[in-house]
């Protein structure tokens, strides 16, 4: 009886142990980690929005750069997430974007923003020393988060792609 105790009292705590780092992740927290993998210079060189923001902060998106950047059809789908935090660099294209919804189908609906989003990055971005990187931006989804990578090259984007996904596996 005594060595059930202790081996119940073990699992107990090695089940609280996994758990700690187990919380869901803020989209501020992985794009956190994304634009210092993946951008020299950030802190230097950029914005970042936060979905959280309060209207008189710096990081605030308003309306009109919601639908700047991501269009009218898709006001209603932002104001539907749960959480997004975006980087844009102020010297160079590169932007990093980390949405989180509660449903598949708003993910496929920010999966959809973001497709048109890199379509309006590649033609404005093309005949420039940008275009080529443009054809490498990453859209991508993993359970509640969708990612929108676009760095200097499709070995950036992927390294930001994957050290994500290593932080939301956790």
């Amino acid at each position: 009886m005594r060595r059930f105790v202790c081996a119940l009292t073990l699992l107990a705590f090695i089940f609280l142990l996994c758990s700690c780092d187990s919380r869901e992740k803020s989209c501020e927290e992985l794009l956190t980690v994304g634009v210092e993998y993946g951008i020299e210079n950030y802190r230097d060189n950029g914005y970042i929005y936060l979905k959280e923001a309060d209207e008189d902060k710096i990081f605030f998106f308003s309306e009109k750069n919601k639908k700047t950047v991501y269009g009218e059809r898709f006001l209603e789908i932002i104001d539907k997430t749960e959480d997004f935090a975006i980087y844009f660099s102020a010297s160079t294209p590169y932007e990093i974007a980390v949405f989180k919804s509660a449903s598949r189908n708003l993910n496929n609906e920010l999966i959809k923003m973001f497709y048109e989003r890199a379509d309006e990055k590649k033609i404005g971005l093309r005949f420039t020393k940008w275009e080529r990187a443009s054809e490498d931006i990453i859209i991508s989804a993993y359970g509640k988060y969708v990612f929108f990578i676009f760095t200097d090259s499709e070995e950036r984007n992927e390294g930001v792609e994957s050290e994500l996904y290593r932080i939301l596996k956790g």
